[in-house]
C-alpha cells in the first residue's frame, strides 16, 4: 500500500461531530451500575442520577475532551484490584 493513501484519511462526519444528550444518557445507561467507583469515588449509578444541569456540564466537557482530542489525566487514574 502506498504510503500516501493516508495523508489525507477521509472524513467521517459522524465521528467529527459532538456527543449528544442523547448517546450520553444511552452510555451512562450501559455502563455497570454495580461496578466500583474510580479514584473520584463516583459511581456510575450517581452519574446516570444527575439531573439535567449537571448532564449538560459533563456532556461539555466530554465534547471539548473529544474536539481537542484530549483526554484529562484524571481521567486515566485506575485502581486495579
Amino acid at each position: 500500500m502506498d504510503a500516501l493513501e493516508y495523508a489525507n484519511p477521509p472524513q467521517v462526519p459522524s465521528m467529527d461531530s459532538d456527543f449528544s444528550l442523547a448517546e450520553l444518557r444511552s452510555a451512562t445507561s450501559l455502563a455497570n451500575q454495580k461496578s466500583c467507583p474510580g479514584p473520584d469515588g463516583i459511581t456510575y449509578k450517581a452519574i446516570s442520577n444527575l439531573d439535567s444541569t449537571c448532564l449538560c456540564a459533563l456532556l461539555d466537557i466530554c465534547n471539548i475532551s473529544w474536539r481537542r482530542g484530549e483526554v484529562p489525566p484524571q481521567w486515566k487514574l485506575a485502581q486495579v484490584i
